[in-house]
């Protein structure tokens, strides 16, 4: 996992008092105290099998680096390629839990009155990171059907931190990034890997916060310990349970 978006930095922050974390990042960085820092990069697939050594879960936070691939091609690759050398490498090792951050925004084509659950039909665009944020998942997912490995895919929403949002951009898929790192943290509690049954072994759970109205279908026990509302912005519009 690296630590640098800012997806990375709040999981880092929530994890580290914790966990023993390993961070893979493409150049030198200070981690948290007690954590170690490696460099690679998921294209430089020789780098992968040390990175995931006598680890107990990967979490893969899906996003570009920050200084990203050229082209459009190349982050295909990245997200594609690079998803299933990690994927490899973290079977190879034997790790038990593979947690891959997804996006809420395969779903942006339906009707703003659909009530989306975890069963309806991503429709992402034909090209664009959308479409490549849904091929690394499904990546991962076929690994969980064929090696005993369990799979979480959370689908994040629209990550912003609660005082920035803007009641003039109301975004039903807003998550603030303290409350997607609180649900990798319990992401990280499951483990299914020792069930024949792959379908068992494999999750997908929408994460964002609960506005009103609520447009996704949230599982309870993903939400648990969020802090995040949004009410204000929502309140602001006149908006409100």
């Amino acid at each position: 996992m690296s630590s640098q978006s800012v997806l990375g930095r709040a999981v880092t922050h929530e994890l580290a008092s914790d966990h023993e974390l390993r961070l893979l990042e493409t150049e030198p960085i200070e981690g948290p105290p007690g954590s170690q820092v490696m460099i690679g990069d998921l294209l430089q697939a020789g780098t992968l099998p040390a990175a995931v050594a006598g680890v107990e879960a990967v979490i893969h936070t899906a996003e570009l680096p920050l200084t990203p691939p050229a082209d459009d091609a190349a982050k295909l690759d990245w997200y594609t390629r690079g998803t299933y050398d990690l994927m490899m490498a973290a079977v190879e090792a034997g790790v038990k839990r593979f947690i891959y951050c997804g996006t809420l925004h395969l779903f942006d084509t339906y009707p703003e009155d659909t009530y989306i659950t975890e069963y309806h039909e991503p429709f992402p665009p034909p090209c664009g990171e959308r479409m490549w944020r849904y091929l690394g998942e499904i990546t991962v997912r076929e690994f969980v059907r064929d090696h005993a490995i369990t799979g979480t895919s959370l689908r994040l929403g629209t990550l912003v931190a609660e005082d920035e949002a803007s009641s003039d951009a109301l975004d039903h898929s807003w998550l603030d990034p303290r409350d997607a790192a609180r649900a990798v943290g319990a992401a990280l509690a499951r483990d299914s890997s020792d069930i024949h049954n792959w379908v068992r072994r494999w999750q997908i759970h929408h994460v964002c916060a609960k506005p009103p109205n609520p447009r996704f279908l949230i599982q309870p026990e993903i939400q648990q310990g969020f802090e995040h509302t949004f009410a204000a912005a929502w309140a602001a519009r006149g908006v409100g349970e």
